[in-house]
């Protein structure tokens, strides 16, 4: 025997069509979603739960110091400082190299820019 069913007369407009979609969207529980992919019909799935991970702390510092290790632009604390320390030698050696130019050009200017200077130089 066949089963009866009653069926809407109405057609929808295509604006209600829309609201009827977004408040399913809108409206769907926590941990539902609504998976679209080409030339496949919309299917509605449910996300499954889950549980917290579990890891000692030993292997969570062995994690990070080996993402650590791969990363080009991170160093450990002492790594840190010793290149810091370099750097700051650097720096120094260049400054006083550079004062004393400075000073150096300072002279030349000012025995060119005296003429009892210069015509001592000249002798």
């Amino acid at each position: 025997m066949p089963v009866l069913e009653e069926m809407p007369t109405q057609v929808y407009s295509l604006e209600e069509q829309v609201y009827k979609a977004m408040a399913i969207m809108v409206n769907q529980p926590t941990q539902n979603a609504i998976i679209k992919m080409p030339d496949n019909q919309t299917k509605l799935v449910i996300t499954p739960t889950v549980e917290p991970g579990f890891a000692r702390d030993k292997r969570v510092a062995r994690f990070k110091e080996d993402c650590y290790k791969l990363a080009n632009f991170v160093k450990t604390e002492q790594e840190a400082k010793e290149h810091l320390e370099k750097r700051m030698l650097e720096l120094k050696q260049i400054t006083s190299n550079s004062f004393s130019l400075s000073k150096l050009s300072l002279q030349i200017f000012e025995t060119a820019q005296n003429p009892v200077l210069r015509g001592n130089s000249l002798n």
